[in-house]
């Protein structure tokens, strides 16, 4: 059972049913209590200006209207598979989990900025938990998309086995750095 304050991480899955690594993406929200979460939701709609607040990014980006939704921890996951994942907690202190869920609860039915590079849901709950937006799937994508643009040029340079050689190279070098963020 998750505690007041923790990350939900929420594993979805491509339209099959099956998930592919680097092919599925995960959605996540803060625990705040009696089987409820908070999370950010992208209404896919309505371009959007952000302003300043505690809880959204310092940026006058376009993007997506979004809003913070408090609904139980069930109906968010649906069949999805979850899990508590505070990865951030041993290399940041989590700020105490009552402001964390203060803050969250405060902000539920807002309209927000959404954007999926640059404030997404993990952005959000990175910003309530430790004070610092970060996602780690947006820096998954950039580097496994900049491992397929060196590969290809490797390959461009090299031919059919060089393709193979700088894919694989780049694969391995974007696994190390990937690793050592987590």
């Amino acid at each position: 059972m998750p505690e007041l304050g923790d990350l939900i991480e929420i594993f979805r899955t491509n339209v099959s049913g099956v998930r592919v690594p680097l092919l599925d993406y995960q959605h996540w929200a803060v625990y705040v209590g009696d089987g409820y979460v908070v999370h950010l939701v992208n209404l896919g709609s309505d371009s959007f200006s952000s302003s300043s607040s505690s809880s959204k990014p310092q940026t006058k980006s376009k993007g997506f209207k979004g809003k913070i939704k408090r609904q139980k921890l069930k109906d968010v996951a649906g069949n999805d598979e979850w899990r508590v994942n505070n990865k951030l907690d041993n290399k940041r202190s989590p700020r105490p989990a009552l402001e964390i869920v203060q803050e969250a609860l405060s902000l539920v039915g807002q309209d927000m900025f959404y954007h999926v590079t640059k404030w997404n849901c993990e952005h959000f709950v990175n910003k309530l938990r430790y004070g610092v937006s970060r996602s780690w799937q947006v820096l998954k994508y950039t580097l496994v998309a900049g491992a397929g643009y060196l590969g290809g040029a490797v390959g461009t340079l090299l031919g059919p086995l060089g393709t193979v050689g700088g894919a694989t190279g780049a694969a391995v070098y974007t696994k190390a750095l990937l690793d050592k963020l987590e």
